[in-house]
């Protein structure tokens, strides 16, 4: 998960994923250096991932990554899986593996500087799959009309109690003034000219991925079963990125009670309400501490969870027929002149502005005028080359 929200002192760097039923003790502190883990093993057959980096103030840009680390995971028994790192921070577990049920297992990091941390042993706290996601109309109580999409999942596992998170969700991007030809400058001097040419690309249908950037997470504990039907997504009405074709994909953890503790205890701190409310953050303990002293701390949770995804399609029009949504940007037409002036110097407004790139060629002007005196009309690229916005690589799950 990569979830980095800037708040004051150090837990700028520690929002990159975690929060929490009861109260955790939160320790108000001043900015120091601590080592910051993001580390979730999931019970997916994979190389894993672990994030190490080091806190960081409110102005600094960037995070400040933690390199020449050791970094392994040992189970209960007794096997030892090793990562390397294989960027910046980011390090990878040497071979394929998962987090098998009843067992434990017990994250280590020996970090250049000579400290030495451990988690306690975790392990997995329960299983189950997503069942179905579902979508359905709905009014929220700002009355704001939209798109409610739940995710439905149901179990006899009387262990599933916590929930958290995430999703993937890629739309499909239509530039409306598309064209297979392109202007392209001959002579840049007196006597200006310019050609046509057929693109050896396709720029009309575009595809853009985001992922969700909050802590997101439902229990069960206060249900007669431990089903969920939980809204994970609200999508107004009017969002552009359902204008057309919209998927999402849901990723369902299952945490033991005291890492859903620890996540909705960063999401609190973590939601933005300006810069002087009474919701300060502090030092948020987890389950990773220093082996050699106590006055360096670590920020983090070693998370083991089960995992479950389902992805989901739906079309704009089979929610609201007859209905569009409005560009995200406005496409006015420009029609430049070829040559303009009538003693030399003379200049090519066209050839100007086709230069700049901020336009492209869309259509001949079949009736030039004097608010559009060129022979062309040209539309802001936005508007006629969805790369702007997206990739015109169709990813390799998506079905039209």
């Amino acid at each position: 998960m990569s979830f980095r929200i800037k708040t004051y002192i150090y837990i700028s760097a520690l929002l990159t994923f975690f929060s929490c039923i009861e109260p955790i003790d939160i320790k108000e502190i001043n900015y120091e250096n601590y080592l910051v883990v993001e580390a979730n093993l999931t019970d997916q057959l994979k190389k894993h991932t672990i994030k190490l980096s080091r806190s960081f103030m409110l102005n600094d840009s960037v995070p400040k990554y933690e390199s020449n680390a050791n970094v392994r995971i040992i189970d209960n028994n007794e096997n030892t899986y090793t990562f390397s790192e294989v960027e910046e921070g980011l390090y990878e577990s040497d071979d394929i593996f998962k987090a098998e049920l009843d067992n434990t297992y017990t994250l280590h990091i020996n970090t250049s500087d000579g400290n030495e941390y451990s988690s306690t042993p975790e392990k997995i706290s329960g299983i189950n799959e997503i069942d179905d996601i579902t979508i359905g109309k709905s009014i929220t109580a700002e009355n704001i009309e939209g798109l409610k999409i739940n995710v439905i999942s149901n179990t006899e596992d009387v262990n599933s109690l916590y929930y958290r998170y995430e999703y993937d969700e890629t739309y499909k991007i239509v530039a409306p003034y598309w064209s297979q030809f392109e202007l392209v400058p001959v002579s840049r001097e007196f006597p200006f000219s310019v050609t046509f040419e057929v693109k050896d690309y396709q720029a009309k249908e575009c595809y853009k991925t985001q992922k969700s950037n909050t802590i997101i997470q439902t229990e069960t504990t206060g249900l007669d079963k431990n089903n969920v039907n939980f809204t994970i997504r609200f999508l107004e009405k009017n969002d552009f990125i359902i204008s057309h074709r919209y998927s999402i994909l849901v990723k369902q953890y299952i945490q033991s009670a005291n890492a859903y503790r620890y996540f909705k205890t960063l999401k609190k701190l973590s939601v933005s309400q300006g810069a002087f409310t009474q919701n300060q953050p502090g030092f948020i303990p987890g389950n990773i501490t220093n082996n050699k002293t106590s006055d360096n701390r670590v920020l983090g949770f070693f998370e083991i969870t089960s995992y479950s995804e389902k992805r989901f399609f739906f079309n704009y029009l089979d929610m609201y027929p007859n209905e569009s949504i409005d560009y995200i940007s406005d496409c006015d037409f420009i029609a430049p002149q070829l040559t303009a002036g009538l003693a030399p110097p003379l200049v090519s407004p066209l050839i100007n502005i086709i230069d700049k790139g901020d336009y492209l060629y869309y259509k001949i002007n079949p009736e030039p005028s004097e608010s559009a005196p060129g022979l062309y009309y040209l539309v802001p690229k936005i508007c006629g080359d969805c790369r702007v916005l997206g990739s015109n690589i169709k990813p390799s799950f998506w079905i039209d």
